[in-house]
């Protein structure tokens, strides 16, 4: 098989792709800059933290790497891509490093027309390159809801509310929880859902949340009357309460003693209000 091939810095290189994407191994960035064996290598190590798999790098086991690009690689092949190996050699200043950097991102990470035959894939590689893909997604959101879970165990979070939020953000993914996780589970409201009963609006006749919660901080609501619960929403992640259908009540009792005021005054704030009757 013939395989296509550039040279950079008097150093060839087999031009490699994965995923549609150019990609370099760390043993040729230390060839084309003429560094020490292993120099690429600790630098990938030192930085793997700010590096994003499937952006910056890819892995490949010993098995891909020898079938996809014919390289033997006992404990499997790293593949740098163009964002990769900018981060990688930033701190490489002298002016060998400019020219080959200069070179590299010019002649190379540029996808010519002419694909190397070994990146051509089958429906079946690219499908199940794609069923990796997904798999590291899924990897690194596992990984994000272990975070989660850690902060709304310092938040004082119920496990039955952890276990109902992690089910909508696993939702996409096709997973369900088990029901018997969120058996238990209180029937609470967030303070917009009770303005939207209770036809407290803003002047842009939306919920007014915050006018709800200013009406809360003056009531005597117990511990067994909120829930402290996690959300997501608008790219925000944290912890907020919610509260039961005795604290809705009391919002209404609140608001009819005051002969619904216009104005909800609390800690120096003011909000204005607007009231439409519950349909």
């Amino acid at each position: 098989m013939n395989e296509l091939t550039t040279t950079v810095n008097k150093t060839e290189i087999v031009i490699k792709e994965h995923l549609g994407q150019r990609v370099v191994t760390l043993k040729e960035i230390d060839e084309v800059h003429n560094r020490p064996d292993g120099t690429a290598r600790k630098r990938f190590n030192d930085n793997k933290k700010r590096l994003v798999e499937g952006m910056d790098y890819f892995v490949r086991n010993s098995d891909e790497a020898l079938t996809e690009y014919g390289i033997t690689a006992p404990n499997g092949l790293t593949l740098i891509t163009e964002s990769g190996y900018l981060m990688l050699v930033k701190s490489f200043t002298d002016d060998l490093a400019w020219d080959v950097q200069r070179q590299l991102v010019n002649t190379y990470f540029k996808v010519s027309n002419s694909t190397p035959q070994h990146s051509r894939r089958s429906d079946r590689e690219l499908e199940a390159a794609d069923k990796r893909a997904a798999a590291m997604l899924l990897n690194a959101k596992s990984r994000v809801a272990d975070n989660l879970q850690k902060l709304y165990d310092r938040a004082g979070v119920k496990a039955e509310y952890q276990a109902q939020a992690l089910s909508g953000f696993y939702s996409t993914d096709g997973i369900d929880l088990p029901r018997i996780a969120l058996q238990g589970t209180k029937v609470t409201y967030d303070k917009g859902t009770i303005a939207k009963r209770l036809g407290i609006l803003s002047n842009a006749g939306n919920p007014h949340a915050q006018a709800v919660g200013a009406i809360i901080s003056q009531l005597g609501i117990k511990p067994d009357e909120m829930e402290a619960v996690p959300y997501q929403r608008n790219g925000h992640d944290g912890t907020d309460y919610q509260y039961t259908e005795s604290v809705v009540a009391k919002v209404r009792l609140w608001l009819e003693h005051n002969n619904y005021p216009e104005k909800i005054e609390c800690s120096g704030k003011t909000y204005k209000v607007f009231y439409r009757k519950k349909e």
